[in-house]
């Protein structure tokens, strides 16, 4: 139903934006469920909030606690659904929430829900507390090699949970950007944005 929904709400959207550019703090979206707290990251791929969430009657999300910080993955959708290539925006969104929602995983980000607001699609995300590899080579240096044999075997896990499935998924931009060390050295695998699923 999630996917149908969010199928639903982009293909009956007026035919104009009221948001331009990047949402500034304090941005409320869902009715009020999510308020923007912070630009975490913007690019190609998509730019991603961090974001508080408020329960709000009628639109309760399973997994997050009433003022937990979450992250808003946002894909910016065209108005006009006639273009190919705009299109392809939110292909690579419902993908991406599909890949996501089948996985469970602890080194993997968790997905919560997906919504369209204003041709603008989320993704709602796991927050985790930590820096990604990249991050902490620059500004720490190598790891000690007992901690990079750590991380390649988180990493080797992950891997095999996907390669494992019965509709193998490749990730295919597995990189020190997308690897998250939390504040307790746990591995986080993320964006999913360019990750397909084999059917045999």
């Amino acid at each position: 139903n999630r996917y149908t929904n969010l199928w639903l709400h982009y293909f009956s959207s007026p035919t104009n934006r009221q948001r331009r550019g990047r949402l500034e703090i304090g941005t409320m979206l869902q009715d009020g469920s999510f308020e923007i707290i912070e630009l975490l990251s913007g690019g190609g791929q998509g730019t991603a909030y961090a974001a508080r969430y408020r329960a709000v009657s009628g639109y309760e999300v399973d997994g997050i606690t009433d003022s937990e910080v979450i992250v808003l993955k946002e894909y910016v959708l065209p108005v006009h659904r006639s273009e190919r290539l705009e299109d392809r925006k939110y292909e690579e969104l419902s993908t991406e929430a599909q890949i996501l929602a089948s996985l469970k995983h602890g080194n993997i980000v968790k997905l919560y829900d997906c919504f369209v607001e204003d041709h603008r699609g989320y993704l709602v995300l796991e927050y985790i507390q930590g820096s990604s590899l990249n991050e902490i080579v620059k500004n720490r240096g190598p790891f000690p090699d007992g901690q990079v044999a750590e991380i390649a075997l988180s990493v080797t896990d992950i891997l095999s949970y996907l390669h494992g499935r019965e509709a193998p998924i490749v990730h295919r931009d597995l990189t020190p950007d997308n690897l998250m060390m939390d504040d307790n050295g746990k591995i986080k695998l993320l964006d999913f944005t360019v990750a397909k699923e084999s059917t045999g």
